[in-house]
């Protein structure tokens, strides 16, 4: 198989499509989750409750309320106990997969 693609000295300026776009957004927050999940495991509980709570931002502007939630309650068990909960770690981890399944909020209400 060949792909071609043409070069240029000026490249095009348009602005990559907003599927592109959403998809790497939805990568990015898996990343973020898996990140903080390495960096509490490592010990590093503040570096990880920060993350996780830049992911719980990140989530609650895109709509995503009820795994932004789950990710605070675990922020809160995290400052209190220095570990997340088996369930709570499940949710954060299989809530941010599935964002690659499913339409976003924004998506379904326009």
């Amino acid at each position: 198989m060949s792909l071609q693609r043409p070069v240029s000295d000026q490249p095009e300026t348009d602005t990559p499509p907003p599927e592109i776009v959403q998809a790497l957004s939805r990568l990015m927050l898996y990343r973020m989750q898996d990140r903080a999940r390495k960096e509490i495991a490592k010990g590093n509980i503040d570096t990880g409750t920060r993350q996780l709570q830049a992911l719980a931002a990140n989530l609650l502007s895109q709509g995503e309320r009820s795994l932004a939630q789950t990710i605070m309650l675990e922020v809160n068990n995290l400052q209190n106990k220095n570990a997340l909960t088996d369930g709570g770690s499940k949710k954060i981890n299989y809530g941010t997969r599935a964002l690659f399944l499913v339409p976003s909020k924004k998506e379904i209400v326009s």
